[in-house]
């Protein structure tokens, strides 16, 4: 074989957001206005703690909030939510919100506001509204802002964020050529993560290259190689007659 050899890849499987299960050691920490109207309980809490039934309700009427520090920045996909039972009028006007400062005091962004009128209908009660979130940003602290003279009401929010993408596996190394008659045999280490490899092709050591093959295992007998064809002796890994590179597709 004297030609030159090609581009050596590899890809993972890509799992659809169904697929995809984030893993983490505790919840996202509950953050917000401390204590309750009158001390009866009604705390922050109340707003995560999967009962529609319970609620938040704050102990000032304007500017009290609850929300999320999701311990990085993420960004959010949906909110949901539920008012008070009997009070659902309270959450007209509210607003999600998201920052990257714990205090949000600055660089506050508005997800989506509750709508709000005279003739705009509220809330509904005993069920979780889903809302979708178009704001590809992405932000550690998200929270609901009660609208004026509301105290906070809500019975339970929820704060759905995008899927992390699954890490592409690390660059196969130990590459290994045996030459034959118009054609060579191909080796590698295994990784671990990937379900396979491209294997490329150029005639030129900058390209373009072309996918030739894509492998299962670490290991491939090119039969297409013509003898005569002028290499590149540009890497350590095939020092005299080959140009090999590994690249991530």
């Amino acid at each position: 074989f004297n030609g030159s050899l090609d581009d050596v890849g590899f890809y993972s499987s890509v799992l659809t957001p169904a697929q995809v299960v984030e893993i983490s050691a505790a919840p996202p920490a509950i953050i917000g206005s401390a204590g309750s109207f009158a001390g009866l309980g009604n705390t922050k809490e109340k707003a995560f703690d999967g009962d529609l039934g319970t609620y938040f309700d704050a102990v000032n009427g304007s500017g009290d909030w609850v929300g999320r520090d999701l311990g990085v920045a993420k960004q959010i996909t949906q909110v949901k939510y539920c008012p008070r039972t009997n009070w659902a009028a309270r959450m007209k006007g509210g607003k999600f919100q998201a920052s990257n400062t714990a205090d949000f005091s600055s660089g506050v962004v508005d997800l989506f506001t509750i709508p709000s009128g005279i003739f705009v209908p509220s809330p509904a009660q005993g069920v979780l509204t889903i809302q979708s979130i178009t704001d590809t940003g992405t932000y550690r602290y998200v929270r609901y802002l009660g609208p004026n003279n509301s105290y906070c009401n809500v019975a339970e929010l929820e704060f759905v964020t995008a899927p992390a993408s699954p890490a592409a596996p690390g660059v196969p190394a130990g590459l290994t050529a045996v030459a034959g008659e118009e054609q060579v045999s191909l080796s590698w280490s295994v990784v671990g993560g990937e379900a396979g490899y491209n294997l490329k092709r150029s005639t030129s050591s900058s390209g373009p290259y072309t996918t030739i093959a894509s492998p299962t295992l670490p290991e491939f007998t090119d039969t297409t190689a013509t003898d005569g064809t002028r290499g590149y002796p540009k890497t350590s890994l095939m020092r005299r007659r080959a140009h090999v590179r590994f690249t991530k597709p």
